[in-house]
């Protein structure tokens, strides 16, 4: 008999993952078409994998109340799940014109965005799934992020700007530039911290830069490292610390009021790192590439990390570039 192997199931790379609001799941999205959860304690597969996308997973979030999970997928749809059942609530919403590239639940629950290579974000009602406002723009939208009080939205373009939204009514608020402007360079994720006072920006510029959401400046200098373009950030849920990883198929780990880098570059995955999420609790965090998912465990002093599950799956040849 085989030994088990924690995150086993998917047969195509992992583009992204999402911790459940308690920390008791890990939800992951796949070129396999599928979503699946996972005990994030024992990195076993908790039920059947979520099925209906006929296209590459490319984006998922929990709802507040961890009960609901949304998901965006290269064959241009929304879904809605149940995750208790894994059943789907709300089925194939067509209303981009390309790939889902990104969505979000604000923190009440009562809405979710959306945004894709067509250039469109959407603001949704969640309880109906009615679109209620559509911005246009022409580049794709890369990351979204709520603000902790549910009324602001921010979100990055793949150009230099961070766009900030209300929700309430929809509409464009302003535009921050900061990161290189040059036509090569794109901002490619923005996050808000817990308590809603900064949001971090990311960029293949290479850079990370922290910005007041009060005076809407940058708080301080650029943070530099990485010497690719970065994928994905998170913020712990203390708000002190802040993950990235990057195509230079590494994750750094950075304290938020000094800038500096405080653990990294950490190296385990072997290619470019796509997604990273810390744990509600901020024991772990989780990370995730084309070879599978990595589990981490942050010990008391945050320079010191070791990797407590680890799976290298094994793909076809036919969905390594999907």
């Amino acid at each position: 008999m085989a030994a088990f192997q924690p995150f086993k199931g998917h047969t195509g790379a992992i583009h992204c993952l999402e911790y459940s609001p308690d920390g008791a799941f890990l939800a992951t999205g796949s070129a396999d078409r599928t979503i699946r959860i996972w005990n994030a304690t024992t990195g076993h597969q908790v039920g059947l994998p979520l099925e209906g996308h006929t296209g590459f997973v490319s984006a998922i979030d929990y709802s507040p109340t961890g009960n609901q999970l949304v998901s965006g997928s290269y064959d241009r749809s929304l879904r809605v799940w149940d995750t208790n059942t894994h059943k789907t609530i709300i089925g194939s919403v067509k209303r981009h014109t390309d790939s889902i590239s990104a969505v979000k639940y604000s923190p009440d629950g009562a809405f979710f965005a959306s945004g894709g290579s067509d250039g469109l974000f959407r603001l949704w009602n969640a309880g109906t799934v009615d679109c209620i406002r559509t911005f246009e723009y022409p580049n794709y939208v890369n990351s979204i992020s709520f603000s902790p009080d549910n009324n602001h939205v921010a979100a990055v373009c793949n150009d230099s700007l961070v766009r900030f939204f209300s929700v309430n009514p929809p509409q464009l608020l302003r535009e921050l530039s900061g990161h290189s402007d040059r036509k090569i360079n794109h901002a490619i994720a923005a996050h808000y911290s817990p308590d809603g006072l900064l949001i971090a920006s990311a960029s293949d510029d290479f850079t990370i830069r922290l910005w007041s959401a009060l005076t809407e400046k940058l708080t301080l200098h650029p943070l530099r490292g990485h010497t690719g373009s970065i994928a994905a950030l998170s913020f712990s849920s203390d708000g002190q610390r802040l993950f990235s990883c990057s195509e230079d198929k590494s994750i750094r780990i950075w304290n938020v009021k000094s800038g500096t880098c405080v653990s990294g570059p950490l190296y385990r995955h072997g290619g470019q790192v796509d997604s990273i999420c810390c744990s509600p609790d901020q024991s772990h965090f989780a990370s995730c590439n084309s070879g599978g998912v990595r589990v981490w465990m942050v010990l008391p002093k945050v320079s010191h990390l070791r990797m407590s599950m680890s799976l290298r799956i094994l793909q076809r040849p036919s969905v390594v570039n999907v």
